[in-house]
């Protein structure tokens, strides 16, 4: 017997019979993918009879005051089709237009969010003439409301004096000031991401060159403790605490 390799000839008609079933078996993958989309139409149609349009979900709850950036949308919300008949007025459908956004009014874990529920942060800035950012530290936690003052939020400045053997508080700006970054005792960011798992001590806050004039002069004058402000309103008049006996 030759041991040259010799080309194995296939009849003709085994040859149609195999490219007959490879034809069958390609016609039916293409029918089955055809099948499997109008039947996910068909049971998309009966579960949304009214459509669906994209919006943007909070995956988690958000505070008031929460700054929306670029490093922390994805943390906050994902975009997912809801049935058009669930569909609120002024539903954020692009994640990316919350970008240099802050949060107005709390967000549930679930909730839909709504052009009502932001603000654009630059808008807290633009009155303020020749902003900066200065920095002020508190003696205790006590004195910044527990610690728990982070970047975002608004809080008046009160100053607690001692004069003529009476204490006496008075606010040291007629408006309130952002928090534009929070710091533990050691230098350590807090940020909202943080939880209550630290306390703030320091804060880097957004103001003008009078404001921190003044805020300087109120340390140098005596305690600077701060609250915080819900409803950005002006900052109460001088009110006397107590008398020392």
């Amino acid at each position: 017997m030759s041991n040259e390799n010799k080309n194995i000839e296939v009849p003709e008609k085994k040859q149609s019979f195999i490219n007959g079933k490879l034809g069958i078996a390609a016609l039916c993958f293409f029918l089955a993918v055809i099948l499997t989309f109008v039947f996910g139409a068909i049971q998309n149609k009966m579960s949304h009879p009214n459509g669906v349009h994209k919006v943007v979900y909070a995956i988690r709850p958000i505070g008031v005051n929460t700054n929306i950036t670029e490093k922390n949308i994805k943390y906050y919300f994902s975009e997912e089709n809801s049935d058009n008949a669930l569909f609120i007025d002024g539903a954020v459908s692009d994640e990316n237009t919350l970008v240099g956004k802050y949060i107005t009014s709390e967000i549930l874990k679930g909730e839909q969010v709504s052009s009502v529920n932001v603000a654009n942060t630059a808008n807290r800035l633009k009155d303020i003439k020749n902003p900066r950012e200065f920095s002020i530290t508190f003696s205790d936690i006590s004195s910044c409301v527990n610690g728990t003052l982070r970047d975002g939020d608004m809080i008046d400045l009160i100053l607690t004096i001692t004069e003529d053997n009476n204490v006496i508080t008075k606010p040291v700006l007629t408006h309130p000031i952002l928090i534009s970054q929070a710091f533990t005792t050691d230098g350590q960011v807090v940020s909202r991401d943080s939880g209550n798992k630290l306390a703030t001590s320091k804060l880097n806050l957004y103001g003008s060159s009078e404001d921190q004039e003044k805020i300087d002069n109120a340390l140098a004058q005596g305690k600077v403790h701060a609250v915080k402000d819900t409803n950005n309103t002006a900052t109460p008049n001088i009110t006397i605490q107590n008398a020392i006996k």
